[in-house]
């Protein structure tokens, strides 16, 4: 197998920096602190009930055609 170099290493130095500002920024953006800006609003319309307490740690959930649940755990499980 033959591997193809794209670019001579001063261009993928180059690239690279140039990509660097961008990526610091992102990071920066995505572990910024969100305050609180007052009472959450009031919910209408919706009710909490719970189905079962025997999953440890429930994941997401998803709806059949027929109305059952089937439920994921986190380590990977799957609950119907």
């Amino acid at each position: 197998m033959q591997f193809r170099q794209h670019g001579s290493f001063s261009q993928r130095v180059r690239t690279a920096s140039c990509a660097l500002p961008f990526l610091i920024a992102a990071s920066s953006a995505a572990h910024a602190q969100v305050q609180a800006s007052g009472a959450p609003p009031e919910v209408k319309g919706w009710r909490l009930e719970t189905v079962t307490d025997a999953l440890p740690q429930a994941w997401g959930m998803a709806w059949l055609p027929d109305g059952r649940m089937l439920v994921t755990g986190k380590e990977g499980t799957l609950h119907w």
